[in-house]
């Protein structure tokens, strides 16, 4: 099993082939608050995860987005 890699918008942003701003407005779109935990998350497509942490967005990338680039 592999170890989900958490990064910055502006790793994560050119690997999924869209600008920094996009990608965090995609995030902000469908974000909600985690039932768990309180934290800020969403998941805008299959293998994509944000969270939110203070007031930056780490992407997590499945391992199919993560070797694509």
């Amino acid at each position: 099993m592999a170890t989900a890699i958490w990064m910055s918008l502006e790793e994560a942003a050119p690997r999924l082939g869209v600008s920094t701003e996009a990608l965090k407005k995609r995030l902000q779109l469908v974000a909600k608050r985690s039932t768990t935990d309180g934290a800020i998350e969403a998941r805008p497509a299959p293998g994509i995860k944000g969270r939110k942490l203070g007031r930056f967005w780490r992407v997590c990338l499945s391992e199919g987005w993560a070797n694509d680039h």
